[in-house]
């Protein structure tokens, strides 16, 4: 788990973009900009990420791609393209249809 706020920022200081385009070291950071030793050790701030959590089910939750703009933009992630299919993820109500993919026809 990275120690300071925000590691996607500081891993895209640290690397050249040539690196972050090869294959960063740090794809976790990009991935899980908001998980980090600083943050959680806040008092306040882990009992408030649990509540939330408990409070609000997936499709009622901030989508991943708000969080991973960074990597995105620095091309460190690539979006997963699968033809012909759409992946539900608002409006459902029930775990099992979360996330569910549907093909067009």
């Amino acid at each position: 788990m990275p120690t300071s706020h925000r590691p996607d920022f500081k891993a895209f200081r640290e690397e050249s973009k040539e690196q972050l385009k090869r294959g960063t070291e740090y794809k976790d950071h990009f991935l899980w900009p908001y998980v980090n030793q600083e943050d959680l050790s806040q008092t306040k701030l882990m009992p408030l990420l649990l509540n939330a959590r408990g409070r609000h089910s997936p499709p009622n939750s901030p989508q991943p791609t708000t969080t991973l703009y960074t990597g995105l933009v620095t091309e460190v992630m690539t979006p997963i393209f699968l033809n012909e299919c759409t992946m539900v993820v608002h409006g459902v109500t029930t775990a099992a249809e979360y996330g569910k993919l549907v093909a067009w026809d």
